[in-house]
């Protein structure tokens, strides 16, 4: 999103009801590319296959990624219409001439995301959780402008931002940045945004704080500036009037957008990147004398179920011995149990399905495991209907005496909630007055 920094804070202010008088002023929205490479997380251990399983420890690095290349685009201004506006409203006051008037196509040679994902056993004494990293690896190539005077004319002295967003589908969380509670409309700095729940760090994100390259002087570090940034401005430029959205995700109340601004950019390559942290617990569960059975985290599809939805209740089964068949077991009282035998997707995905239920209805289910050596009955977990899943620490209930579990058997999640981090391409325009870098 292109925009100019009056007031020389670092932040991209909008004005939602009289756009033309906020600091931003362009938006874009890719078209096509010419063509695409992956990364694939064997390629690291000598596996090229493109399908399939990796057995790894728990401290290995997985890779994976993918590269577009000739990115083609449109930049749009950011003024009362929307996308859709563009196409079927009246422009008045304009002749369209200039960049800052008119939609106009531009070409990325590169844009490209390789993630990097470690999961870490927290071995120091008294510590109660275990957690995982993702880095994205965010290359944005060159870019160029067709319209008279190419990049060197329209783009100088302007700026460029990746915008994140995390959907996180929890009955009850805080999004928390520079130490405090943020609205969806607010536009705070920070350098570490995190995610709370009853008090509980589950998620964070590391944003600022750090350095990029710039293809345009590749001898001296410019600091990246981070901040949230109002849903508001999104639904601007990409929805229409009707709720239609422009992207492959509708926009809602559970999403938190995070700009990463580079100052210094001027159409030219940058690198940065990002780290994005999902914690759990590091307690492990017990098992059986004899054997090792285990739960993972249940998850629920679909994640917001209606009272029309049919509910798909996932969970990984760990076992060392063979399991002789599971079942889901549901009530809304915890008294009247139903069951239904549950289907196995994968090595380990056991899945079952929940009948229906009224708006509000809070759903309560477990999963029981018959294996040679006995039974073994998972935690209780359970959803409301409109709302979702209400998340629980995953235990194992075993027959008889038992023992801890080694790290080994430990699962990594992200978190009590689902982070969903999907990247938009913006570019942004600082002051032409503004030195070549500046940090917040």
């Amino acid at each position: 999103m292109i925009w100019e920094d009056l007031d020389d804070d670092g932040q991209m202010l909008v004005n939602i009801t009289h756009p033309t008088s906020s600091e931003l002023s362009h938006y874009l929205i890719p078209d096509s590319i010419d063509s695409v490479s992956f990364v694939t997380p064997g390629l690291a251990y000598g596996d090229s296959s493109t399908i399939g399983t990796l057995d790894l420890e728990i401290e290995d690095e997985v890779t994976w990624g993918v590269a577009f290349y000739g990115v083609n685009g449109t930049v749009f201004p950011f003024n009362l219409n929307s996308y859709w506006g563009w196409y079927d409203s009246l422009m008045e006051g304009s002749d369209m001439k200039t960049f800052d008037e008119r939609p106009t196509k531009v070409t990325i040679d590169e844009l490209s995301f390789l993630v990097h994902f470690n999961g870490y056993v927290n071995e120091t004494a008294g510590a109660i959780n275990n957690y995982a990293e993702i880095k994205v690896d965010n290359y944005v190539g060159n870019w160029d402008v067709d319209m008279i005077g190419g990049r060197e004319t329209n783009l100088v002295n302007k700026s460029l931002a990746l915008n994140y967003f995390s959907d996180v589908r929890m009955a009850d969380f805080a999004f928390i940045a520079d130490g405090s509670f943020t609205g969806q409309e607010q536009t705070v700095s920070a350098e570490t945004f995190a995610l709370e729940t009853e008090g509980a760090q589950f998620a964070e994100m590391i944003m600022g704080g750090v350095t990029y390259d710039w293809g345009k002087n590749t001898t001296a570090p410019y600091d990246v500036v981070s901040y949230t940034t109002p849903v508001g401005t999104f639904r601007q430029a990409f929805e229409s009037d009707n709720g239609q959205s422009a992207t492959s995700w509708a926009f809602s109340t559970s999403m938190y957008y995070v700009t990463i601004g580079f100052p210094s950019w001027d159409g030219y390559s940058v690198f940065q990147d990002p780290v994005f942290v999902g914690y759990t617990s590091n307690i492990g569960t017990t098992a059986g004398p004899g054997s090792e059975v285990q739960f993972g985290a249940f998850s629920i599809d679909p994640a917001v179920p209606s009272s029309t939805d049919f509910v798909t209740v996932s969970v990984d089964v760990y076992s060392q011995e063979e399991i002789v068949w599971v079942e889901l077991l549901y009530s809304t009282d915890q008294v009247n149990w139903a069951t239904v035998s549950m289907w196995v997707e994968g090595e380990n995905t056991w899945k079952g399905d929940i009948e229906p239920y009224a708006d509000e209805t809070e759903v309560y289910f477990k999963v029981v495991v018959h294996a040679a050596s006995g039974d073994y009955e998972s935690a209780t977990g359970h959803y409301i209907v409109g709302q979702g899943l209400v998340t629980t620490p995953p235990t194992t209930t075993p027959p008889g005496p038992g023992f801890d579990l080694g790290n080994e058997a430990l699962i990594l999640l992200l978190g009590g909630g689902i982070v969903g981090v999907i990247v938009i391409v913006l570019v942004m325009k600082r002051r032409s007055s503004a030195s070549s870098s500046y940090s917040i």
